[in-house]
């Protein structure tokens, strides 16, 4: 899948978790997509995260928008929920979107 495709096909996708692996900078971000596929967006070598959860539009789990931008030599991934709420990192790369029926 495209990078400029992600923001239009993760939109209405319920945002499950997030696990972060420290020593490798590694970030899994855990979706349910549209079929409520488990699916996960993996990003590497991050050097930044920020979230907030402060529901400013009410509570929500939904995906509103995802924007992806490279800038010298990172990725940086804005993830906005339904809630208002935003996941930002930045990162070496976005390893991929990975659908349950492609893990081992």
């Amino acid at each position: 899948m495209a990078i400029d495709d992600w923001g239009e096909t993760m939109h209405d996708w319920t945002m499950i978790g997030m696990e972060f692996g420290w020593r490798e900078g590694v970030m899994k971000l855990h979706f349910l997509d549209r079929t409520s596929q488990m699916v996960e967006v993996v990003c590497s070598d991050v050097s930044e995260f920020q979230m907030s959860r402060r529901l400013d539009w009410g509570e929500s789990v939904s995906v509103n928008r995802v924007e992806m931008v490279e800038a010298k030599g990172s990725m940086k991934l804005r993830i906005e929920i339904q809630s208002g709420d935003q996941i930002i990192l930045v990162c070496g790369n976005v390893v991929g979107i990975l659908g349950k029926e492609s893990r081992q």
